[in-house]
This record gives C-alpha cells, sequence and structure tokens, in this order.
C-alpha cells in the first residue's frame, strides 16, 4: 500500500520534471518503490516455519527505524557532512559489524563519495 502512495503520490509531488536528460528524476525513486513494493507482497505471501514474535529482533528494528528517524531530523538540523558519518556507523554497529576498517570505510568513505558525487559532480546541494 505505501509502494503505491509513493509511486502516486509522494514521488510525482517531491520530483522535478528534467528537461534534456536521458532518465526523469523520477526514474530511480519509482524503480525503487516499485521493486520495495513488490517484495513486500512477496513476503506477506511467503510461508514461514516460526510465526511467534521475537523480542530481541523487535528491540533490534525498533532501534533501527528510531535510529533512522533520529538521523533524518540531525541531517535537517545539522546538516548532512556531520550527521551522515555517525548514522553509517551507527548502522554498522547496529548490524554487527565490527572490523574497523569496514566501520571506517562505511562511516567515513561513503558518506565523502555520496557528498563528492551530488555536491561536487551534479552540484546538487545537500542539506
Amino acid at each position: 500500500m505505501l509502494a503505491i502512495i509513493a509511486v502516486t503520490v509522494v514521488i510525482p509531488a517531491n520530483t522535478e520534471e528534467g528537461f534534456g536528460v536521458f532518465v526523469l528524476p523520477k526514474t530511480m525513486p519509482t524503480a525503487a518503490a516499485i521493486v520495495i513494493g513488490l517484495g513486500a507482497l512477496i513476503a506477506l505471501f511467503e510461508a514461514s516455519g516460526e510465526d511467534a514474535l521475537h523480542v530481541g529482533t523487535t528491540m533490534r528494528v525498533s532501534l533501527f527505524v528510531l535510529l533512522l528517524v533520529a538521523s533524518s531530523l540531525a541531517i535537517g538540523q545539522i546538516g548532512f557532512k556531520l550527521a551522515a558519518p555517525f548514522l553509517g556507523l551507527s548502522v554498522m554497529m547496529l548490524a554487527g559489524e565490527r572490523r574497523w576498517l569496514w566501520l571506517s570505510v562505511g562511516s567515513l568513505g561513503m558518506p565523502l563519495a555520496i557528498w563528492l558525487l551530488f555536491e561536487v559532480l551534479l552540484g546538487r546541494p545537500l542539506p
């Protein structure tokens, strides 16, 4: 249901029309929403061996959602360059990654690459 709302309402209202571009700006978000919606539909009807609620898994998912909400607010308040490294590090630690090389690449290298792509190459400002 959320994928349908995203494709029909949210994405068209929040993307600009591209003039003279090969791929329209709404193409990638629309494709991602469709794939996520189809994946959710498959997961809904897929038989699972166990329906019991696991407290540990529920707590990790709740913490992950809380982390995403807090980081979205932080990016709006303090900006991408300061908030993204902490988000990357937090998500990787929550996922169980403990190797310092991967933690440093994920929390410093990826935000730097994203910043270079959008700010420098594409000229699109990040918050």
